[in-house]
């Protein structure tokens, strides 16, 4: 995740100097982009349900994720047949139509589930990020897509995932959901994995949520998809820690998932200890723990999740 926004004892100045002037029309920020939280009133009034509330939220959005798909899951074979039929059946429909709207919704049925799931996760934060863009819609995505841990507001946990601040910074984490993603997908299949990236994201919000609140100073807004790449990351890292990866700008240097999962420790901790603001190590970390905890021990709580749903249906 992105730190956004200036150091807290400048956002008090900017409060004071609000509260002497006439309120501005909109969210109060530079732009729809870049917003600029105005913090100081909220501040001074946290309450133990700023920050109950929110994590709450998330332990019950992870645990209703989770359970959704374990109900929903298909077999492996049951959902390689159906998505055999629905390709084949729009690949005439597509033939057939001449609306380009018909045409390019039977091309996403022509589509396999994997590139569905991960299309659909991209071309979500490509529309949140346009809908930045748009100055008129400033205020509603800042209340619902920067996460400002001060307002104890549950469903920026969710937003901020979906999030981003420049397109190099939407254009990085959506490359690196590629990669995981794609990695990942024929172990979890669809529901387990869409189950563990939102829960990913959850998780390293609430994180971000509860330090940010134990640290005044650093009561800055955050967004981005990081922290859920990072619980991807994290997963393979644990089941599959041989696994090569090269960096995009320099394929000659290589490292195994084993090796940058302790360069990607080592440097957020240091950013949390030292207090680096230009990304939300805490989220990173939240993230990053969470896979981790997922590869070790959540997975094989969720396969008997699954096994108890199959034996009861069976009934």
């Amino acid at each position: 995740m992105l730190r956004l926004s200036r150091h807290a004892r400048q956002l008090r100045h900017l409060s004071r100097r609000a509260q002497q002037a006439p309120p501005r029309s909109g969210s109060g920020g530079k732009s729809g982009a870049e917003p600029v939280p105005v913090v100081a009133s909220q501040i001074v009034h946290i309450t133990w349900g700023t920050y109950a509330r929110p994590v709450a939220f998330a332990f019950a959005g992870s645990t209703a994720a989770f359970a959704y798909a374990a109900w929903y899951e298909k077999p492996p074979l049951a959902r390689a047949l159906e998505m055999q039929r629905r390709v084949r059946d729009a690949g005439r429909k597509m033939e057939l139509a001449t609306n380009p709207l018909e045409k390019l919704r039977h091309f996403w049925d022509t589509l396999p589930d994997s590139k569905r799931l991960i299309s659909g996760v991209v071309c979500a934060n490509v529309a949140v990020f346009a809908l930045w863009r748009i100055r008129p819609l400033a205020a509603v995505m800042r209340r619902f897509f920067l996460h400002e841990a001060w307002t104890g507001r549950s469903l920026q946990l969710l937003g901020s995932a979906f999030s981003h601040k420049g397109a190099l910074h939407l254009g990085v984490n959506m490359y690196a959901f590629y990669t995981f993603a794609s990695g990942l997908y024929p172990v979890m299949g669809p529901e387990h994995l869409t189950a563990f990236y939102l829960s990913a994201g959850l998780m390293a919000a609430v994180s971000s949520h509860v330090l940010t609140l134990l640290r005044p100073a650093a009561m800055i807004g955050s967004l981005g998809a990081s922290g859920a790449v990072y619980g991807l990351f994290g997963f393979m890292a644990a089941k599959y820690p041989d696994v090569k990866f090269s960096i995009v700008f320099a394929p000659f240097l290589e490292f195994t998932s084993q090796q940058m999962l302790y360069g990607v420790l080592a440097f957020d901790i240091a950013g949390l200890v030292l207090g680096w603001r230009s990304l939300d190590h805490a989220a990173h970390l939240g993230g990053l723990l969470f896979g981790l905890w997922h590869a070790y021990y959540g997975e094989e709580m969720y396969r008997k999740s699954r096994q108890a749903v199959v034996n009861t249906t069976r009934k």
